[in-house]
């Protein structure tokens, strides 16, 4: 059995560590979707006209803050908004075909 002197002085097993890894990994997802969730709640505060400049509509931020406290849909809401900046896209004349008109 592999076995790791820690800081304490104490003897762990490999398993000890992987356990711990995958605790400290699920709280840092934690903080993550909790630091995101405030993120969306502080966009409620805009006006419609605040909102509309970085693309996304209160029926957006309506369906990404569904769920409880510790779900996170940012990636949802950001799906949302690059789905609507594709639509909004369109081609601009060349230059040379704008010449062409102007003669």
């Amino acid at each position: 059995m592999t076995t790791y002197r820690t800081g304490l002085g104490a003897l762990t097993t490999r398993g000890q560590v992987a356990g711990w890894s995958a605790v400290l990994s699920r709280a840092a997802a934690l903080l993550i979707r909790r630091k995101n969730r405030r993120a969306m709640l502080s966009l409620r505060e805009l006006n419609e006209h605040q909102l509309a400049d970085i693309g996304v509509t209160r029926d957006d931020l309506r369906s990404a803050l569904r769920g409880g406290p510790l779900t996170d849909h940012s990636g949802e809401l950001m799906c949302a908004v690059k789905r609507r900046r594709q639509r909004s896209v369109r081609c601009l004349p060349q230059a040379s075909s704008a010449r062409e008109t102007d003669r």
